[in-house]
This record gives structure tokens, C-alpha cells and sequence, in this order.
């Protein structure tokens, strides 16, 4: 059985590599974390399923370059998104930064995705709130497709 830990990783907690390779040497099969790229000032509905949003959202880094550093020091360890927003980011710069980071790390990237329950967080970044489930899907299409015609014409070469 494969175990995986998760949680979210603030700006001033230990640093992600440290984190990471700490992770790997424990034994851990992936490490997940999720993203909000921007916490709204003010949210109408500051709470999910009755729970408050916890304070530490408005501290999460870019889970892209914080997984790129942590496969730069590991080996093994799987990098697990566990939600990445889709609706908030560009489709292309988002299907190129995800390809890339699998690729550096060798595929050890999960790509969990999601449409978010921040109202103001979705409009701040251009997606209708009611739309959101709709655009998602489309999104995760297009990222099939994109990641479908990524070709390497050339075996994998290594450095001596």
C-alpha cells in the first residue's frame, strides 16, 4: 500500500525542499498540497461546509515552482496536486508549466483538479462563479488533448 501525506504549506513553514526530501526519507509515496492563488480581502461566505476558511490560505506559494523544488532534491516522491484550480489559471501556460514539471521530475507529477468555492476568487480571476463547473470541464478537455500531442522525437538523454 502506497501512503501519501497532505496539507498546506504557508510561506513560513519550513522550506519546501527541506520538506520534501524529509518526506521521501520517511517513506511517503507523494506529498499533495492544493492552491488558492489569490484570498479575496473580503469573501460573503468565508466558510466550506460549515468550516471557516483556516488563516493559512492567504500564505499558500505557487504549488508549481514549490513541487519543482522539491523534485530537484528527490528521486522518488510523487508530487500530488490536490486541488489545482483550472478555472483560475491560463490553459496554455498551465498545460506547458504542468508538462514541464513532469517532465523534470521524471513523471512523478499527480495533477488532481478543481473549480473552487470562493465566489470573489473565481471572478477576481475572470471565471463566472456559476460557470465554473461548465469552464472546468472544458479545461480539463483541452488539457488531454494538449498533453496528447506532446511527442519526444528523441530517447531520453543523460548527462556523463
Amino acid at each position: 500500500m502506497d501512503i501519501g501525506i497532505s496539507g498546506s504549506f504557508p510561506w513560513f513553514g519550513p522550506p519546501f525542499p527541506a520538506l520534501a526530501k524529509h518526506m521521501e526519507d520517511l517513506g511517503f509515496e507523494s506529498l499533495w498540497t492544493g492552491e488558492h492563488i489569490v484570498i479575496p480581502v473580503d469573501i460573503a461566505d468565508p466558510q466550506r461546509h460549515g468550516v471557516p476558511l483556516p488563516g493559512n490560505y492567504r500564505h499558500m506559494p505557487d504549488p508549481f515552482i514549490n513541487f519543482a523544488a522539491g523534485a530537484a532534491v528527490t528521486t522518488r516522491l510523487k508530487f500530488g496536486l490536490d486541488v489545482c484550480l483550472v478555472t483560475q489559471r491560463e490553459v496554455l501556460v498551465l498545460a506547458k508549466a504542468a508538462a514541464t514539471l513532469d517532465r523534470i521530475s521524471n513523471g512523478r507529477l499527480i495533477m488532481g483538479t478543481g473549480y473552487g468555492w470562493i465566489r470573489e476568487e473565481s471572478e477576481i480571476l475572470g471565471t463566472r462563479f456559476e460557470e465554473r463547473v461548465r469552464k472546468s470541464s472544458e479545461i480539463i478537455r483541452a488539457l488531454k488533448t494538449i498533453w496528447a500531442d506532446i511527442s519526444d522525437p528523441k530517447p531520453s538523454q543523460t548527462l556523463d
